[in-house]
């Protein structure tokens, strides 16, 4: 089973590519997290929402009570703040998790953050099963 983290953003309709890969960050989700909150970044965690109704049938036939999430939407400035504090710190630091990948795909999540910015639409991460 391959994950991926995608932005999904609250206007539908736009003139720009959203789509990102997102593979190389969920791989090392768990890793950029640890790095993140040592480096005094927000994790990725902190910008997720899924709707967890689609998952329900599976979560239960695990004996797993999932609490329902409130949907959260970010500024597309925040985004792009986010995204450069972790291509640079990634680049500065150079963990030895990261990967061209992985900053490519913080560099695909900018792109649509600027884009975003323009077109005055939120976002959070959503994730790809």
């Amino acid at each position: 089973m391959s994950v991926a983290f995608y932005i999904e953003l609250d206007q539908e309709d736009t003139d720009f590519e959203t789509f990102v890969d997102g593979k190389s960050i969920a791989h090392e989700s768990e890793a950029l997290t640890s790095f993140s909150k040592s480096n005094g970044l927000k994790s990725i965690e902190e910008y997720v929402y899924q709707d967890i109704s689609e998952f329900a049938d599976e979560f239960e036939g695990m004996g797993m009570d999932v609490p329902e999430q409130m949907e959260q939407w970010f500024d597309a400035e925040e985004g792009i703040i986010w995204a450069t504090d972790m291509i640079n710190t990634l680049k500065t630091k150079n963990p030895a998790f990261s990967s061209k990948e992985i900053i490519d795909d913080f560099k695909c999540y900018l792109e649509i953050f600027e884009n975003a910015k323009k077109v005055n639409a939120k976002w959070h991460l959503a994730v790809d099963v």
